[in-house]
């Protein structure tokens, strides 16, 4: 039995720069394309970000983009759920 991270499904390592996780580099990206000390600021402020999902809340961009979603708007019902709730007797 596969336990813990270790599943088959999980084979495929994310790209990665050293430790940083690639969706990292995407602001450099950008600031290679359009420099400036401005795009310089935001580009570190979402380096910063993302390094902050990654190693302090353990999560990757789309896992803390779900659980984002989550929080906003609330764990949701299923629909059975609904109904007995509503259900007249």
């Amino acid at each position: 039995m596969a336990e813990g991270r270790y599943h088959w499904s999980n084979a495929s390592a994310s790209a990665r720069f050293g430790k940083i996780n690639a969706t990292t580099a995407i602001p450099l990206l950008v600031l290679l394309f359009f420099p400036g000390k401005t795009t310089a600021i935001i580009a570190l402020i979402t380096m910063g970000f993302f390094v902050y999902i990654e190693y302090w809340k353990k999560m990757d961009f789309f896992t803390a983009m779900r659980a984002a979603g989550v929080w906003l708007s609330g764990r949701m019902l299923t629909t059975l759920n609904n109904v007995k709730k509503f259900r007249v007797r």
